[in-house]
This record gives structure tokens, C-alpha cells and sequence, in this order.
């Protein structure tokens, strides 16, 4: 269910999701538009990460408590260590995945200077 978002093609979503920001008042807002590229990236990065957490053993975890460590402590210092090649290569496919993404910037911004301050640290 997680993923059912990108069973829909992109252009199918965009009238609901410009009427859902129009009525919120906050249409032609960056904020819309940065909430919409997470709405639409956060599935994707939910199910990397959870298949990459899964090769973890869980051994691991119990091995940093069996040493003293509480639960917190195991996961801070043993898991994400081992979680950080995943986290990186997470980002890269959901930034990417956003960045390929014109669809939704072209119909959320109508304003041309927010469409040139999008784009004013690229130049």
C-alpha cells in the first residue's frame, strides 16, 4: 500500500493535489511544492530502508546489549553504523528521484520569481 503512489502516473495526481494546496491557501508556495516532492519520495525511501534494515542481523543489536548498552544506546552505536552505506544510498535515489521530477514544479509555481528563485543557486 506503501507504494501504490507510483502506480499512478504523475499526471493523474496533480489536479487533486493542486486543488488540495488551492484550498489550503497555500497555492504557488515552496512549501507546498518541497511537502509534495516528500509525499511523493518518503515511500521509496521507507521501503529502501526497511529492506536494507532487515539485512542486519539481529544478533548485533543483542551483542551491544548483552555489554551494557540499553536498546537506545545498541541502535545509536551499533545499528546505524551499519545502517549508514543504506542511508546514503537511500538519499541518492530519492534525490534523484525528485530531482527528475518537472511536473509537479511546473503546476505548483506560477510565479516566475519563485520559478528563477528555484533556480538561483543553480547559476
Amino acid at each position: 500500500m506503501i507504494l501504490f503512489t507510483y502506480m499512478l502516473p504523475g499526471i493523474l495526481l496533480v489536479i487533486p493535489l493542486f486543488t488540495f494546496w488551492v484550498r489550503l491557501g497555500m497555492s504557488d508556495s515552496l512549501v507546498a511544492l518541497s511537502l509534495t516532492y516528500v509525499s511523493f519520495t518518503l515511500p521509496f525511501a521507507l521501503w529502501m530502508m526497511r529492506s536494507y534494515i532487515g539485512t542486519i542481523p539481529r544478533e548485533i543489536e543483542e551483542a551491544g546489549m548483552v555489554d551494557g548498552a540499553t536498546r537506545f544506546q545498541s541502535f545509536r552505536r551499533v545499528i546505524i553504523p551499519q545502517a549508514v552505506p543504506g542511508m546514503l544510498s537511500t538519499f541518492i535515489f530519492t534525490f534523484i528521484l525528485a530531482w527528475q521530477e518537472y511536473l509537479f514544479a511546473l503546476v505548483l509555481i506560477s510565479s516566475d520569481e519563485k520559478r528563477r528563485s528555484r533556480l538561483a543557486w543553480l547559476t
